[in-house]
This record gives C-alpha cells, structure tokens and sequence, in this order.
C-alpha cells in the first residue's frame, strides 16, 4: 500500500502499518519467500512483525485485517464495541478476486505467494479508490 501511495506521490497523506492479531513472529521480517515474490513486483517490504494493540483502534482511522480469524480477533479485542466501524476485510476492496479472506500462502508453493500478490494488489488499488473518494 505503502508503494502505490508513493507512486501516486500520496504516502504523506496517509499513515501505514501493519500488525498480526497473535504474538508469533514479533520483532521478525516478512517470510523470505513473500519478500522474494514482492520484490519481483517491484515492492520492497520492510516491515518487522508486531502484535496490533488496543491503542491501534484510535491510532488509526481504518484497520483491514486479512482474513476472518484476524477479523474476528479484532471485533473481540474491542471491547465496548466502539470502533467496529473501522474494521473492514481487506477483501472488500478487491474488484478483480472476489473472495472473502486472503489465504495463508505458506503451504501452497510459489502459486500461493502469487495469488497472495495478486489479491494485495488487487485490494490496494481499491482501498486507494475509496480514499480517493472520501
């Protein structure tokens, strides 16, 4: 997302981040094998794993989890139910894959990681539509 904001010279407009609803992999890289694969799209992914926090509901205007136990962790972790409006699957923004949930990659070989960027970039074009519309 980062990547296409600065394409379109809009990455100061918007804050980005990235974070898993568990505490595996905290303070480690992306899967080498995601990285290879976005790197052959021409994005460099530079993010180091942390555990989304409470506090992330007010950091941030928007929260996209990937799939539905992320969805579903995030809607318990808020607690009084007032930021529900701000979790939106990130699926919803796909116009090309019309598929409910970004799939796990890891077990499905090169294709896996493939179709994962493709759905990314699918769903990133549509998130920057719809901030370009509101």
């Amino acid at each position: 997302m980062t990547h296409l904001l600065s394409s379109k010279g809009m990455v100061d407009r918007f804050k980005c981040d990235s974070a898993g609803t568990s505490a595996y992999h905290i303070g480690e890289p992306a899967d080498g094998r995601m990285r290879q694969f976005a790197m052959e799209r021409g994005f460099k992914l530079t993010s180091v794993s942390r555990q989304f926090v409470v506090d992330d509901f007010r950091r941030f205007d928007l929260i996209f989890p990937m799939d539905l136990h992320n969805y579903s962790d995030l809607i318990d972790l808020d607690a009084h139910k007032e930021f529900q409006k701000k979790v939106v699957p990130f699926t919803e923004f796909c116009e090309t894959h019309i598929i409910n949930q970004v799939p796990d990659p890891y077990y499905g070989g090169d294709a896996g990681f493939e179709f994962v960027m493709d759905i990314i970039e699918d769903g990133c074009q549509g998130i920057l539509k719809y901030l370009n519309k509101n």
